[in-house]
């Protein structure tokens, strides 16, 4: 007797070409952007097996079970797929293939090896062996997109989609989020790689704590790795850094360190948390997107970092006299034509701003500075 049905069943996807080292370690999930710890993961002969149930719902297919000759076909528009238990032979549209593990039932559930699967059915899946994730997208989904801009030619689109491509790794805030930075090499379309600065109070009965956290990230198979993380608190942390708003100047308390490095500082206090190695930057000119969360409202901000210059961008002629009271102050928000820019991708709050990020660099030199 035939039963139809959606999202019932538990499927493998077979994935090919990774070494031993894969075999042994269950990998990381990622499905359209999200990672899922939820899924049961199996790998067998270097087989790794997942549930239908999840590929299903995300690929958009139609599953057909046929218990008396334990049939699963698969069903998505032009393109069926047709695995049999026991069986290393399988079907794509009428044309026989070969698998290298048959499909198999375990604990009563449904499993079939299917890297097939994803690619017949218009997805992608990528393997990450150095971190050892698989990413899974159907082309039809709008994360699909987030991970076809990380190529765009455009920066700020680009910039988008590495903040909106799904996460692994990196320290959170344990409490409420007070600022959050977003911490780009300037005028590089060429690097994969930002910062995410998070200033949050651990305490709700004490509004004057506040820890930091900074964690670097690369992108690698469409996945946002942290590699390097570092928290601290209060004592130790900004105060490396001097500023002198009305000049715009960054001094610095020596030459050693990396501008990022001082910018999240190192105190040597009990709760302090450090995770990798720093990436060695060679960057040394940064664009700082901050989100200034209040209670009803968020603040949007832009700033410009290198060893010799600590700059806002977005301030008008309005703004500036309400915060320093002094015309003498720069408008740079005219001087580089800095818009406010939103994501494309979803309805986060994530305000980013374009401006001419060429003449910004050639005008402000990030040679060491010596006071």
């Amino acid at each position: 007797m035939k039963k139809i049905f959606m999202t019932i069943l538990m499927i493998g996807i077979f994935f090919m070409g990774y070494k031993p080292l894969f075999a042994k370690e269950v990998p990381s999930l990622f499905i359209n952007g999200v990672e899922r710890n939820d899924v049961t993961i199996v790998v067998e002969d270097n087989t790794i097996l997942m549930p239908l149930e999840i590929c299903s719902e995300e690929l958009k297919a139609e599953v057909i079970w046929d218990s008396d000759i334990r049939q699963a076909t698969v069903i998505k528009g032009d393109n069926t797929l047709i695995f049999r238990i026991d069986d290393l032979t399988y079907t794509h549209n009428g044309e026989e293939k070969k698998l290298l593990k048959e499909p198999e039932i375990i604990n009563g559930v449904i499993y079939i090896p299917v890297k097939s699967f994803v690619e017949a059915l218009d997805g992608v899946v990528l393997y990450d062996e150095e971190y050892n994730f698989i990413n899974i997208y159907d082309k039809e989904s709008m994360r699909y997109k987030v991970y076809q801009a990380l190529k765009s030619d455009n920066l700020t689109t680009k910039r988008f989609a590495m903040l909106e491509s799904p996460r692994l790794g990196g320290l959170k805030a344990k409490g409420d989020k007070l600022f959050l930075k977003y911490i780009f090499p300037t005028n590089k379309l060429d690097e994969n790689y930002f910062f995410e600065y998070i200033e949050y109070n651990p305490d709700s009965n004490d509004d004057w704590v506040r820890f930091h956290i900074m964690n670097y990230y690369t992108i690698k198979n469409g996945v946002a790795v942290c590699t390097w993380s570092r928290e601290v608190d209060e004592d130790g942390s900004i105060r490396e850094i001097e500023l002198d708003s009305l000049r715009g100047i960054a001094i610095l308390n020596d030459n050693q360190n990396h501008i990022l490095l001082k910018l999240i500082g190192d105190n040597s206090f009990d709760k302090k948390v450090k995770v990798g190695e720093w990436p060695n930057i060679k960057d040394k000119n940064f664009l700082i997107f901050e989100q200034e969360f209040e209670e009803e409202s968020i603040e949007s901000t832009c700033f410009y970092l290198n060893y010799n210059t600590y700059i806002r961008l977005d301030l008008d002629e309005e703004v500036v006299r309400e915060i320093y009271w002094n015309p003498n102050v720069p408008i740079y928000k005219e001087k580089y034509s800095v818009e406010k820019a939103y994501t494309p991708f979803s309805s986060k709050n994530i305000t980013l701003f374009t401006l001419d990020e060429k003449t910004l660099v050639e005008e402000n030199p990030d040679e060491m500075a010596e006071y």
